[in-house]
């Protein structure tokens, strides 16, 4: 990570596991002797970034390429920001620590507009200079892509070049034109006007706005190598999945979707391509659910016969299918049905409007008595939870559409019995460029607050109502259509203290509404309807569809005209199957693309990653993982335009407890970069872990079944230990366990070390005692720096702790959760020895029915530390203390 070596700044930070960096999996190579170097940059936190499949297929490919290497960064969040600010200390990548000025190429994903200025942030606190014009020849070339590179003048002033379109091959000949400019000794002027004679690159300081730029398309989508060792997070993510793109591209033409024109046309890859890489990346992650993603993953050729072969193998070894982007009309009975296999809590559809004249004037193809059915489908499957997707001010609409949104809801709880509980969330229409509603307006704030009003009645038992904030929207619809006259705008936002636009907690509106008034953008103007032959700042980008095509379809919307999908219908003549070799490619039944899948980026890592214990071969009919313990999503509201997702918590209807369960000790310990993980991340890891080894982890029942992983306590975040212990139950007693130990070992975070497994074997007439009631206490060491921090001295220390012992008792006050809790905690110290001449000390703590004194607090409140040196002190669990409650055997260490 490189924030600071000493982690001396992840006390003091919400999430420190954002920044600890060595994940499983990860690529290092030797920057130094690399010939270019890109930092690969996603201005979100870590938690968000690490979700995106755009940047793992770039971070695979660069690493796959001799002389490059390719690291990547994440926005640091607030508090953590405030401190590096404080310190003087540099943004840096995660791999070594290494600052983003010291890169010859930064590239950003630019997923939302929202995101600009973490991205100036981000360029600030890497050492780069915000204004493209005023970099310095020794800083980096910062390279933008990603879907608001479709329309690259509101950061045309921060960014040296833009990729427009697909980056899987102009990444390649970017790197080799640096590697080649760098060789001969180019200044930037000159690298710059190198690159623009790549294609697919808009370079602002070479073209401004005097070319044409046609964006890039990888033609050999299907047999393009993805990567399978993915980097293993962390933390829990937005969506921690093994995701596999299945195809590319969309033909349904709603037309307020952007991404359904702009990637076009539509190119899927075989089914045993996918899974193949699904296995593959399995057994290289242990993840607990798989993803297919798509625009549209119904309209996949072979989609019935995919999920029935993919859940046949996933299933029994307790591994979701999540289908972010299943459209309503194309849900079946018999994709529930396999779904359904391990988890049914929450589903979600995106009807986007509620009345049938509206969808037929989005195009969206369907009906309400698709949706109902696909409710009742759900229900009677057993889901738990549905969530319905709306928009609110699309064109030509009428209060009579607003109402429909609650009629229409109401009908869903009807059909299903009310056995569900209904979500509805509204996002406000924003008209993105290359779609046929570029020309339409955008409703401003008042009409937006007032048409969400309307649809507070619809809350009742079983439906709640969310909105997308009418802020973010409004400024979303300024910078989607904006030109290069925004950049001063953004840019005073941001010296202003504008970050984290897209998150409701932090966005200052007050700072933006005075940015834009300074700088005389006026968002009435930029959200109003345009004319046929009004000219757009983003006219000079070619995405393939052609303009003319554009406006006949917003002018077939205004008539309600439906256009077919043009893989079911005939040829509409958009354009885009005129662009270079761009062609529809449809997924064979049978492939022979296995040979195609080697995956370059997993070379170096390739021998860590363990075969199963206790499994055949990976074959047709089996893969090599489990489930993770937990899962939790966050609801952003990010995709729009999707239409079923089964974003649910992890289930599973098939229970591994019908056999007898076998129930291992694992003592392991917890150090360096690793005490800042929390104990949920803990034993995540740690279940991965096992996962990529053992296929018969044991799991709970019910709706969400997890794997059976217990702890006596959880070990506090920043403490290391010597000797932590975790209970794992499996289906199958273990045929070597020091194998076991072995194999986890080389595959667990950095800092966490299995020490021992101990099988427990209680008596036959009683169950395993919990392992909370199996602790005695607890034995610390702490290195306490006091000297420039502390006014307390050692002697005081001694006296403080001498009043303690001869106290008959010792009451405190601390926070446990909300609530403050006093407690005598002379019974809870067993020893405390001061050391001063090693600047530490050691104490036993006891633990009782009520927990144990936080070593922190004994030293606040016994010795009279303050709180922040408290906090920052060096604290290690030496040793766990048991009473010897149950019989143990087979153990090896």
């Amino acid at each position: 990570m490189g924030y600071d070596p000493n982690c001396r700044l992840f006390p003091f930070v919400q999430k420190p596991s954002r920044y600890i960096g060595s994940e499983p999996n990860t690529i290092i190579k030797d920057s130094a002797s690399a010939k270019v170097s890109f930092a690969l940059t996603f201005p979100d936190v870590y938690e968000i970034g690490m979700s995106h499949l755009g940047l793992r297929i770039l971070y695979a490919i660069l690493n796959s390429l001799p002389n490059v290497v390719a690291e990547r960064c994440y926005a640091p969040w607030l508090d953590m920001e405030n401190i590096m600010r404080s310190r003087n200390l540099y943004l840096t990548t995660r791999e070594s620590g290494n600052p983003l000025k010291n890169f010859d190429v930064v590239g950003f994903s630019l997923q939302y507009e929202l995101s600009y200025t973490n991205c100036l942030n981000m360029m600030e606190l890497g050492g780069i200079t915000i204004a493209a014009s005023r970099r310095r020849e020794d800083e980096p070339i910062v390279i933008a892509g990603g879907p608001c590179a479709y329309n690259p003048l509101p950061m045309a002033d921060f960014i040296d070049a833009f990729v427009i379109g697909e980056s899987e091959e102009a990444i390649v000949e970017i790197a080799a034109c640096i590697m080649e400019a760098k060789a001969k000794g180019y200044s930037r002027r000159r690298k710059l006007e190198a690159l623009s004679k790549i294609a697919g690159l808009f370079v602002p300081a070479e073209h401004q706005g005097k070319v044409v730029i046609e964006k890039r398309l990888l033609t050999e989508f299907a047999s393009f190598a993805m990567p399978i060792s993915h980097i293993i997070p962390a933390m829990q993510t937005v969506h921690d999945r093994v995701v596999v793109e299945i195809a590319r591209g969309c033909t349904h033409g709603c037309r307020f979707c952007q991404a359904g024109f702009v990637w076009r046309p539509v190119r899927e890859r075989p089914p045993n391509t996918i899974k193949h890489l699904i296995r593959e990346a399995l057994r290289a992650t242990g993840g607990d659910e798989i993803s297919l993603l798509a625009l549209s993953t119904g309209d996949y050729s072979h989609i019935q016969k995919l999920i029935a072969d993919l859940m046949e193998e996933c299933a029994p070894q307790n591994i979701a299918l999540s289908l972010p982007s299943l459209r309503v009309e194309a849900l079946s009975e018999e994709i529930l049905t396999n779904i359904k296999k391990v988890r049914k809590t929450n589903f979600t559809l995106a009807p986007e409007a509620a009345t049938q004249r509206l969808r037929d004037l989005i195009n969206k193809g369907n009906t309400s008595d698709d949706l109902l059915k696909s409710a009742q489908l759900a229900q009677r499957a057993g889901w738990q939870g549905l969530k319905l997707y709306f928009m609110i001010g699309l064109p030509t609409e009428t209060k009579a559409d607003i109402r429909a949104i609650a009629e229409l809801a109401r009908s869903i709880g009807e059909v299903t019995k009310r056995k569900m509980q209904i979500t509805v969330s509204l996002s406000t229409f924003v008209p993105k460029p290359h779609t046929p509603f570029q020309w339409q307006r955008q409703i401003d704030m008042e009409e937006t607050a007032a048409k969400q009003e309307t649809l507070k009645a619809l809350r009742g038992r079983n439906i709640s109502v969310k909105w997308h904030d009418k802020r973010m929207s409004l400024l979303e619809g300024v910078f989607a259509r904006a030109g290069r006259e925004i950049g001063r705008c953004i840019q005073e936002a941001f010296n202003s203290g504008c970050r984290f636009d897209g998150w409701t907690d932090t966005l200052r509106f007050d700072l933006w509404e005075k940015a834009l008034a300074h700088t005389g953008v006026e968002s009435a103007g930029a959200l109003a309807a345009r004319g046929r032959d009004d000219a757009f700042a983003w006219d000079f980008v070619k995405c393939g569809v052609h303009r003319e095509y554009l406006w006949q379809e917003n002018e077939k919307a205004q008539n309600g005209e439906l256009t077919g999908d043009c893989r079911r219908a005939v040829c509409h003549n958009c354009g885009v199957c005129a662009v270079g070799k761009a062609r529809m490619v449809y997924a064979l039944q049978e492939d022979e693309a296995a040979s195609l899948l080697e995956d370059p980026s997993r070379r170096e890592i390739e021998a860590q990653i363990p075969r199963p214990a206790n499994t055949e071969k990976p074959s047709a009919g089996r893969t090599a993982d489990n489930k993770t313990a937990n899962e939790r999503t966050m609801d952003k509201d990010t995709d729009k335009n999707t239409d079923t997702d089964t974003d649910t918590d992890t289930d599973n209807v098939k229970s591994s407890q019908v056999a007898p369960i076998f129930t291992y000790r694992f003592c392991f310990s917890k150090t360096s970069q690793a005490r800042f993980l929390s104990h949920l991340e803990t034993a995540t890891a740690l279940i991965k872990a096992f996962r990529r080894v053992s296929t018969n982890i044991a799991y709970s029942q019910g709706f969400h079944p997890q794997a059976k992983i217990s702890f006596p306590t959880a070990l506090a975040v920043g403490m290391q230990s010597y000797e932590e212990f975790a209970h794992i139950s499996f289906t199958k007693p273990l045929p070597d366990p020091q194998a076991t130990l072995d194999g986890v070992n080389k595959i667990l975070p950095e800092g966490i070390h299995l020490l021992s497994i101990t099988e427990i074997t209680p008596p036959a007439s009683s169950p395993s005692p919990s392992p909370s009631h199996t602790i005695a206490a607890f034995e610390y060491r702490i290195v306490l720096d006091v000297y420039g921090s502390d006014t307390n001295s050692w002697s005081e220390f001694a006296a403080r702790l001498a009043s303690f012992q001869s106290a008959s008792e010792f009451k405190i006050t601390c926070q446990r959760g909300e609530k403050k809790v006093t407690r005598d905690i002379k019974k809870l110290v067993q020893s405390i020895e001061l050391l001063p001449a090693q600047q530490s000390l050691t104490m036993c703590l006891v633990y009782d029915a009520n927990g144990s004194l936080k070593p922190s607090e004994a030293l606040e409140h016994l010795l009279g530390v303050n709180k922040n040196t408290a906090l920052s002190a060096d604290i290690t669990k030496v040793k766990t203390i048991f009473h010897d409650a149950c019989t143990t055997s087979k153990q090896a260490s």
